[in-house]
């Protein structure tokens, strides 16, 4: 990992985030307010600078535009920021900027319009936070690749068994409703329920069984299969 600058970034969010992000290298949350250590988080951090637009001009001036044969919406974006975007070093308003900008698109007011029963505003809720932590991601306009976050952090703080890694002997990790594509070993004194109930989870496993109990106290009140199938994710609760 490359860095120019291992100074925290703390930011205070309109809505609190998932304390599951904790448990990635680098990440603390605490409600709304948000701590990174850039030393831990990112593989390479060589600029700590990003080029922004103040949100509320995005949504009074550009939002609202109407597209043209003669002015496409990619244009109109690109004279926009030409005109208005300025640099800062300020991170956290980077992802304060960013949080506005995915609070809007991922906002719960478009699932009655979506016709897919399936998506529910948790999965918008996981949009925007995902979307936001990734934001001070950079590319340089010669292409370079300049700030590289984690790629996998989605998938690692919302699998059952970073839950099940997380919980403590004796707790009961209740997993939300979806398909989950892993091979789980409860090796240690602890529960794994479905938290709406029998037929809402299902665990995947590509090869063997999805879940192997070898410790004594541990239980799984989850239905499992073997597939190569690839199931959606859906966040599991650590109780």
């Amino acid at each position: 990992m490359t860095t120019i600058d291992t100074a925290a970034i703390t930011v205070v969010l309109p809505e609190a985030f998932d304390k599951r992000w904790s448990r990635l290298p680098g990440i603390q949350v605490d409600g709304r307010r948000i701590t990174i250590d850039p030393a831990e988080y990112f593989f390479r951090f060589e600029s700590h600078t990003w080029l922004v637009a103040d949100w509320e001009l995005v949504n009074s001036q550009l939002l609202n535009t109407d597209e043209t044969t003669e002015n496409p919406v990619e244009q109109l974006a690109l004279d926009f920021i030409k005109a208005h975007a300025a640099p800062t070093s300020d991170a956290a308003r980077v992802l304060a900027t960013a949080y506005d900008v995915y609070a809007y698109l991922f906002r719960d007011e478009h699932l009655a319009s979506l016709g897919l029963s399936q998506i529910t505003a948790e999965h918008l809720r996981m949009l925007r936070e995902a979307a936001t932590l990734m934001a001070l991601n950079k590319v340089e306009l010669d292409g370079h690749i300049s700030n590289v976050g984690p790629c996998w952090f989605f998938p690692a703080a919302t699998s059952v068994g970073a839950a099940i890694r997380a919980a403590d002997d004796g707790a009961v990790v209740s997993i939300q409703p979806g398909s989950y594509k892993e091979s789980l070993v409860l090796d240690r004194d602890i529960t794994v329920v479905a938290e709406k109930g029998r037929g809402t989870v299902r665990i995947t496993a590509a090869h063997g069984p999805g879940v192997s109990v070898s410790a004594g106290q541990a239980s799984s009140r989850l239905p499992t299969r073997t597939s190569s199938c690839r199931p959606t994710c859906a966040p599991p609760i650590c109780g």
